[in-house]
């Protein structure tokens, strides 16, 4: 048995679960079969007495093969469990919903922390540099470094000096050649992420890769620091391109966009006062944790 709590928007109690389970900021993979093996054989020789759930949140970004995903059906048909699965998905991804009636789906989305929202309005004197943040043991953030790196960075960036930081753990040996570069500043995992980025200019988001909503984007807003994304690194979020963010795919748009944002300083503004009253009203979790439970508390 593990200590449950009762549903609950109260930032404390959620930090101190995640604490907890000692994974830090997040898990590069998770086996997510795994998990819903053992959850569903927890019901194993026991005698049915009444309704059995298991619910599972994702973001999906796990995939289940086919033998795994047959043996979840089975395990859930012989132990009579209903599976309810709470999908944090893409926004163009394929879903779960195909054929579905649309009430029969409800999208919840992810959210930010109450103490990044405690920052002052309007940001410090931004420097002329750029910042990217995430993990850098999961895939998709080194496709996006080296992309950016190769396409955008040298052929558009280095040139005019613009600093490049780099935070996240798990870099070595594989970014090693950029972290090199004398304009590259790699900064490791920052457990005071608010305070290193108080002053960067500019949050890149180049994914190429990878689907779920970026959390970046949601902290950026929260923090005020203005942003430039490929579509995909902003496809779970309904902002708006050229109100909360700026939107470019092709190389040599995404590093304009970047040069735009640090040269006009009325627009970074601008679009960063609009992007945390947007946040403010749409993802913390107090909003998130109330969407979460009229959808979760009718189950129990």
């Amino acid at each position: 048995p593990i200590p449950v709590h009762t549903l609950t928007d109260r930032d404390d109690l959620v930090q101190a679960a995640i604490a907890v389970g000692g994974i830090g900021r997040g898990l590069a993979r998770t086996d997510l079969g795994a998990g819903l093996l053992q959850a569903l054989g927890l019901f194993d020789d026991r005698p049915f007495t009444g309704s059995r759930i298991v619910l599972l949140v994702s973001d999906g970004a796990a995939r289940l093969e086919l033998p795994i995903r047959e043996r979840i059906a089975d395990l859930a048909l012989r132990n009579r469990v209903a599976l309810y699965w709470i999908y944090i998905r893409s926004r163009n991804s394929p879903g779960l919903d195909s054929g579905l009636a649309d009430d029969r789906v409800i999208v919840i989305p992810n959210g930010v922390a109450a103490e990044l929202l405690q920052q002052p309005a309007m940001p410090i004197e931004r420097s002329r540099s750029i910042v990217f943040w995430g993990n850098l043991e999961f895939p998709p953030n080194w496709s996006a470094i080296r992309h950016f790196y190769t396409n955008m960075f040298i052929p558009f960036l280095a040139e005019k000096g613009i600093e490049w930081h780099i935070i996240g753990k798990g870099s070595e040996g594989r970014l090693d050649d950029i972290a090199a570069h004398p304009l590259v500043r790699m900064a490791g995992f920052q457990p005071d992420l608010v305070s290193y980025v108080a002053d960067k200019g500019v949050m890149i988001n180049p994914m190429i890769e990878g689907g779920g909503l970026k959390n970046k984007i949601l902290e950026s807003f929260a923090m005020n620091i203005p942003i430039v994304s490929s579509s995909m690194g902003v496809e779970a979020i309904d902002g708006v391109d050229g109100e909360h963010y700026l939107v470019a795919d092709k190389p040599e748009d995404f590093s304009n966009c970047v040069l735009r944002l640090l040269d006009d300083k009325a627009l970074a503004n601008s679009m960063t006062e609009s992007a945390n009253r947007f946040v403010r009203e749409c993802y913390t979790w107090q909003v998130v944790g109330r969407r979460f439970a009229d959808v979760v508390q009718p189950l129990l």
